[in-house]
């Protein structure tokens, strides 16, 4: 009888234990129409970008979007000239820096990646609906990656890829030992 106790005692702890396991290790992701990328979420940064014809970085773990300057919509774009801004995300985050020709509408772009530069499933459900986060995990190897501000088509950083369009811009890859590197330029069709 104690032996029969004490199986069942062990039993229940290792369920319990599982049970508070798969609690744990649960992840709450946005409901679809609040998605920051493919639903109606009116709070998302996204929202101010949506009349731009442009291009810009987008960091799925924390949500945020390195401007390149080179689009003549964007946001609060009264300068001329050049402007340089380097943006982190985390500790382990990519660092992405961007050297901006606006007047020329050319941007020289800079991925560093580090160890931990991934989607981190947790921290993007905060933003994203269940079926982004699985899409981004699928097809994106960094944390970070262009995005069309008008679509909110995600183009995921490839070693591999030595040009690719987004609209009316070209994103050509430079062979850099610091990163990855790109130059991004405005050339729409003649």
């Amino acid at each position: 009888m104690k032996k029969s106790i004490c199986m069942l005692v062990t039993i229940l702890t290792v369920i319990g234990i599982s049970s508070a396991a798969l609690a744990l290790n649960r992840t709450d992701y946005r409901p679809q129409e609040e998605c920051s990328l493919c639903g109606k979420a009116e709070n998302s940064i996204l929202t101010l970008y949506s009349k731009v014809n442009g291009v810009g970085i987008l960091n799925f773990n924390d949500f945020t979007i390195s401007t390149l300057r080179i689009c003549n919509e964007e946001p609060n774009l009264s300068m001329s000239g050049s402007s340089h801004t380097t943006n982190v995300s985390g500790e382990d985050g990519s660092i992405i820096s961007i050297d901006s020709n606006i007047v020329r509408r050319i941007a020289d772009v800079t991925i560093s990646t580090r160890d931990g530069s991934r989607p981190h499933p947790k921290e993007m459900a905060r933003f994203l609906c269940a079926d982004c986060c699985k899409q981004i995990e699928q097809e994106n190897k960094y944390d970070a990656a262009f995005i069309d501000y008008q679509t909110r088509e995600i183009f995921p950083i490839k070693e591999n890829t030595i040009e690719f369009y987004i609209g009316d811009y070209a994103i050509h890859r430079l062979n850099a030992e610091d990163g990855l590197e790109y130059l991004v330029f405005y050339a729409p069709e003649q």
